[in-house]
């Protein structure tokens, strides 16, 4: 399989803030990307999309482990994410390019997965040059209740995985984009535009 005949999978990756999910809602309605799901054990908040994030026990997720219906799984104890095998297998035999947004250090998760062989990883970071009050304001916009001690522990993690991966994976990505620079559409118009220079044709199947 030539890379030119491989769906993609455009990867978003940056601190939570950046534009991520509006970007790929762009990408799902102007260009028909498949925004895969994510397995999660972590609690369900009031923002979460029914249709981007599938709310499991740990039981329940460390029994589909075991059965190997993941193609790539994330993170710890209670805050593990996955994507099942089915569901990119599927987009693949479809020919359907399909997204997914992930922090950083996810990237090289995904680099080790078996599935990189069949698909064209699209990488695009999203970050800001101001982290700190963007981190706080999208923090507080999730859980306005959230104390000031687990506010500060979530974005000193945040900028412990900045300054660890940033630089590594800009040099990986098609492109950075500093999102405090840009307006929303500006944003979408600059990814598009890179992940699809030529512009894409929907490929309609005949009745």
């Amino acid at each position: 399989m030539n890379k030119e005949n491989k769906p993609k999978l455009i990867l978003l990756a940056g601190p939570s803030g950046a534009g991520k999910t509006s970007v790929e809602d762009y990408l799902v309605s102007q260009y028909g990307v498949h925004p895969l799901m994510f397995i999660t054990t972590r609690k369900q908040r009031e923002d979460d999309n029914p249709n981007l994030f599938k709310h499991v026990s740990i039981e329940e997720y460390e029994a589909r482990q075991k059965k190997e219906q993941f193609i790539f799984s994330f993170g710890s104890h209670d805050n593990r994410y996955a994507v099942n095998y089915d569901e990119i297998n599927c987009m693949i035999k479809l020919e359907k390019d399909m997204s997914l947004t992930i922090s950083y250090k996810n990237y090289y998760k995904i680099l080790e997965s078996k599935i990189v062989k069949l698909i064209d990883i699209q990488l695009i970071v999203l970050t800001m040059h101001d982290l700190y009050n963007c981190i706080i304001e999208r923090l507080l916009f999730r859980n306005s209740s959230l104390s000031s001690e687990e506010i500060m522990n979530r974005v000193k993690y945040a900028f412990h995985e900045h300054e660890q991966y940033f630089d590594d994976i800009s040099r990986q990505a098609l492109c950075t984009i500093f999102t405090d620079n840009c307006t929303v559409e500006e944003t979408r118009s600059l990814v598009s535009s890179i992940v699809y220079p030529e512009g894409k044709i929907l490929k309609l199947r005949r009745k």
